[in-house]
């Protein structure tokens, strides 16, 4: 069972991960950034993922954000 709490736990916050990169209005960046964060956050305290899974998706989630962040400026020059 901790498998699949573990698996989708994941898919779960590499959906908001998908989203966020997928924005263009700041505000919604935002919301998506902190909520995909705070999930990460809340699966690694619960002993789901280690620290490495946590840098990894870690890095997934800024990178989305980076995305996301050049998008917002494109859309609002």
């Amino acid at each position: 069972m901790t498998e699949e709490n573990k698996r989708n736990a994941i898919a779960y916050v590499r959906s908001d991960i998908a989203i966020l990169s997928e924005q263009t209005d700041d505000n919604e960046r935002r919301a998506y950034h902190h909520r995909a964060s705070a999930g990460l956050f809340a699966i690694r305290a619960g002993g789901l993922i280690t620290l490495e899974e946590l840098e990894a998706i870690g890095n997934e989630l800024g990178a989305a954000n980076e995305k996301a962040s050049r998008q917002v400026l494109a859309a609002h020059p």
